[in-house]
Protein backbone atom coordinates (compact mmCIF):
# COMPACT_ATOMS: atom_id res chain seq x y z
CA UNK A 1 0.00 0.00 0.00
CA UNK A 2 1.42 3.55 -0.83
CA UNK A 3 0.73 5.59 1.87
CA UNK A 4 2.42 9.13 3.75
CA UNK A 5 3.87 9.21 7.27
CA UNK A 6 2.46 12.49 8.86
CA UNK A 7 4.37 13.25 12.24
CA UNK A 8 2.84 15.45 14.30
CA UNK A 9 5.22 17.54 16.74
CA UNK A 10 3.96 19.31 20.07
CA UNK A 11 4.86 20.37 23.73
CA UNK A 12 4.38 18.21 26.03
CA UNK A 13 2.62 20.09 28.28
CA UNK A 14 0.15 21.31 24.94
CA UNK A 15 -3.82 20.33 25.68
CA UNK A 16 -6.93 20.83 23.72
CA UNK A 17 -9.68 21.68 26.42
CA UNK A 18 -8.87 19.85 29.30
CA UNK A 19 -6.84 16.68 27.37
CA UNK A 20 -3.48 16.25 27.06
CA UNK A 21 -2.96 16.88 23.27
CA UNK A 22 -1.07 13.30 22.62
CA UNK A 23 -4.06 11.35 24.09
CA UNK A 24 -6.34 13.78 22.45
CA UNK A 25 -4.80 12.70 18.69
CA UNK A 26 -4.76 9.32 19.47
CA UNK A 27 -8.72 9.01 20.67
CA UNK A 28 -8.76 11.21 17.07
CA UNK A 29 -7.02 8.97 15.07
CA UNK A 30 -8.59 6.05 16.63
CA UNK A 31 -11.97 7.52 15.84
CA UNK A 32 -10.57 7.39 12.07
CA UNK A 33 -9.45 3.50 12.43
CA UNK A 34 -5.96 4.26 11.60
CA UNK A 35 -3.84 1.74 12.90
CA UNK A 36 -0.41 2.99 12.15
CA UNK A 37 -0.01 5.92 14.97
CA UNK A 38 2.48 5.33 17.75
CA UNK A 39 2.98 8.88 20.25
CA UNK A 40 7.01 9.43 20.66
CA UNK A 41 8.29 11.11 23.77
CA UNK A 42 11.40 13.10 24.95
CA UNK A 43 14.32 11.18 23.99
CA UNK A 44 12.61 8.61 21.52
CA UNK A 45 12.00 11.51 19.06
CA UNK A 46 14.43 10.83 16.00
CA UNK A 47 17.91 12.04 15.65
CA UNK A 48 17.07 13.66 12.62
CA UNK A 49 14.39 15.76 14.41
CA UNK A 50 15.86 19.21 15.09
CA UNK A 51 14.16 20.29 18.37
CA UNK A 52 15.61 23.60 18.21
CA UNK A 53 13.88 24.66 14.87
CA UNK A 54 10.32 22.99 16.35
CA UNK A 55 11.12 25.35 19.66
CA UNK A 56 11.72 28.22 17.57
CA UNK A 57 8.13 27.76 15.88
CA UNK A 58 6.39 27.06 19.07
CA UNK A 59 8.47 29.53 21.02
CA UNK A 60 9.66 27.00 24.04
CA UNK A 61 11.90 25.29 25.05
CA UNK A 62 9.52 22.10 26.83
CA UNK A 63 9.02 20.65 23.10
CA UNK A 64 9.07 16.74 23.54
CA UNK A 65 6.35 14.95 21.56
CA UNK A 66 5.51 13.42 18.50
CA UNK A 67 2.54 11.95 16.67
CA UNK A 68 3.83 9.77 13.71
CA UNK A 69 0.91 8.36 12.17
CA UNK A 70 1.01 5.87 8.73
CA UNK A 71 -2.03 6.60 6.59
CA UNK A 72 -3.87 7.00 3.11
CA UNK A 73 -3.81 11.10 1.59
CA UNK A 74 -7.38 10.58 2.30
CA UNK A 75 -7.06 10.17 5.69
CA UNK A 76 -4.25 12.56 6.33
CA UNK A 77 -6.17 15.01 4.70
CA UNK A 78 -8.91 14.63 6.98
CA UNK A 79 -6.83 14.49 10.09
CA UNK A 80 -5.74 17.75 9.41
CA UNK A 81 -8.50 19.37 8.69
CA UNK A 82 -9.46 18.00 11.72
CA UNK A 83 -7.16 19.27 13.85
CA UNK A 84 -7.37 22.77 12.01
CA UNK A 85 -10.81 23.02 12.61
CA UNK A 86 -10.19 22.45 16.39
CA UNK A 87 -7.65 25.47 16.14
CA UNK A 88 -5.02 23.58 17.54
CA UNK A 89 -1.14 24.85 16.75
CA UNK A 90 0.66 21.95 15.72
CA UNK A 91 3.86 21.34 13.32
CA UNK A 92 3.86 18.38 10.94
CA UNK A 93 5.74 17.02 7.91
CA UNK A 94 3.89 14.88 5.65
CA UNK A 95 6.25 12.53 3.12
CA UNK A 96 5.02 9.63 0.96
CA UNK A 97 5.77 6.13 1.91
CA UNK A 98 4.96 2.51 0.95
CA UNK A 99 3.41 0.45 3.74
CA UNK A 100 1.79 -2.81 4.63
CA UNK A 101 0.89 -5.51 7.05
CA UNK A 102 2.73 -8.23 7.49
CA UNK A 103 0.56 -11.20 9.54
CA UNK A 104 3.02 -14.29 10.77
CA UNK A 105 -0.72 -16.21 10.26
CA UNK A 106 -0.58 -15.87 6.96
CA UNK A 107 3.41 -16.38 6.51
CA UNK A 108 2.44 -19.89 8.29
CA UNK A 109 -0.38 -20.45 5.94
CA UNK A 110 1.84 -19.90 2.90
CA UNK A 111 4.81 -22.50 3.89
CA UNK A 112 2.55 -25.00 4.76
CA UNK A 113 0.79 -24.97 1.51
CA UNK A 114 4.58 -25.68 -0.04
Amino acid sequence: MDGFQLTLFFSEESRHHDCPLGDWLLRLTHELGLRGVQLLHGGALPAHVDLSLLARFFGRQDLGMAAVVLATEEECDWLLARIEAEEVTIYYVKFPVACGVLTPRSDVASRSEK
